[in-house]
């Protein structure tokens, strides 16, 4: 391979690995790197000045990045995809760009401790008839929460800016009474368009640790489908969350990944 192919080689590849920042602009300049790889063209691809010689040999890197695109179409919002198909139609590039379905794949799945203490004395509460009475309630929102800023930012998202969803594609955040240890939990779910990669799981864990308690939603927790009327305040205790991966049906535990 001559220096300029394992250059061009070594850009497809750096662009391949940024998944979990794909955004309009990014797309859009892969596809113009995609294009000036056709023989005849007239661009540089990837900021490199090459003959046709070299554009023949990068068929194959050609085919690559319309294959990544054809990926990470899928993480675009649906007007963004609709601009892309603009863009590689008026590029020559075979035009695949639909509005898929954003069906989740895996799910990130917290597992966060809730503190319950009696509301008028502020004395911890373990008594298993009150505590039962949250098993299955419901955070108001909580199939929202993957819209928020802190979590969409951490997923890739950029909805403020551009309407880019990033790989969250759902959430739930649901209380469950453990009876072996007599204590209730958040399980605060969210679903993904894949497996996240680890920096991406990182961010995740920080964004639910440092930030999402502190937003609107988690400074104004209400509870939907408590039994009765339980006397009870519920803190989270998100300092000591735990975390895993669920994907096809497979749990797998992110050794160190939340309680480092």
């Amino acid at each position: 391979m001559n220096e300029k192919l394992a250059f061009l080689e070594r850009a497809l590849s750096d662009c391949e690995s940024s998944t979990g920042s794909v955004s309009l602009f990014s797309c859009i300049r892969l596809a113009e790197s995609a294009a000036a790889l056709t023989p005849g063209a007239f661009q540089m691809p990837f900021g490199l000045s090459v003959d046709d010689d070299t554009r023949v040999a990068a068929a194959p890197l050609r085919e690559r990045a319309i294959e990544t695109l054809s990926r990470w179409s899928a993480l675009l919002a649906p007007k963004e995809r609709t601009t892309l198909a603009k863009s590689m139609k008026q590029l020559g590039l075979p035009v695949f760009v639909t509005v898929r379905e954003r069906k989740p794949r895996a799910r990130v799945l917290f597992t966060i401790p809730v503190e319950a203490r009696d509301t008028e004395t502020g004395e911890p509460v373990s008594l298993p008839s009150v505590l039962a009475c949250f098993d299955g309630a419901k955070a108001a929102g909580g199939d929202e929460l993957h819209t928020l800023p802190c979590i969409s930012a951490a997923a890739g998202g950029t909805a403020e800016l551009s309407g880019q969803e990033g790989w969250a594609t759902g959430s739930s955040a649901v209380l469950a009474y453990l009876e072996d240890a007599n204590g209730l939990v958040l399980r605060l779910a969210i679903d993904a368009l894949r497996a996240p990669p680890k920096k991406d799981l990182q961010r995740l864990v920080a964004a639910v640790r440092e930030e999402l308690f502190m937003s609107g939603w988690g400074l104004n927790l209400e509870w939907e489908d408590v039994r009765g009327e339980p006397e009870v305040t519920l803190g989270i205790c998100e300092e000591e969350l735990s975390v895993e991966v669920l994907e096809l049906g497979r749990a797998r535990s992110r050794p160190g990944g939340a309680k480092a």
